[in-house]
């Protein structure tokens, strides 16, 4: 699904790039901010059980905002810097960029799967069975796979059968 977010940079750059020749880059940064802000606020009050389909709107809203912040202050740093040091300018703009966006990704990642973690802890307690170190790993285990955590939450009440699937 991350793939999404990419697709999303190069196909609002064009659509972004006229908002900013009409606009300026201070409307359009807002615009990103917007589009920021809806992703992270969707991101947070996910819960672990919602479809797939929001996930992927998350990430389209990530990638439209990222798209929006570059294509805006690449050219509002167009604009300031002379030709010579355009390319330093944009080089370390970028740079930086992608450091914080991997940074950002890594963290959203992680806690969307502390999240998922809590929510099939939490859900496993409510059979009334103990959640041991070993079946905390394994449910940890199922947090990296949904195709089996979602055979998991359908069959809690069977968490004893299916926890040994999770470790193939």
């Amino acid at each position: 699904y991350l793939f999404i977010t990419p697709v999303c940079i190069i196909l609002s750059s064009p659509v972004i790039a006229v908002l900013n020749n009409h606009f300026g880059a201070k409307p359009v940064s807002i615009l990103a901010a917007v589009f920021s802000l809806l992703a992270v606020v969707l991101a947070l009050f996910l819960p672990a059980t919602d479809s797939v389909w929001l996930v992927i709107l998350i990430f389209i809203l990530y990638g439209i905002a990222w798209g929006v912040e570059n294509t805006a202050s690449g050219a509002a740093l167009a604009q300031s810097l002379d030709e010579k040091h355009l390319s330093v300018g944009l080089g370390a703009m970028y740079g930086a960029w992608n450091i914080g966006a991997t940074v950002f990704v890594a963290l959203g990642v992680t806690l969307f799967h502390h999240r998922v973690t809590q929510f099939l802890v939490h859900s496993f307690m409510q059979t009334g069975q103990a959640v041991t170190p070993q079946v905390k790993s394994l449910l940890n285990i199922a947090a990296n796979q949904p195709d089996k955590m979602h055979y998991l939450v359908q069959h809690l009440t069977e968490v004893n059968n299916v926890l040994p699937m999770l470790k193939q």
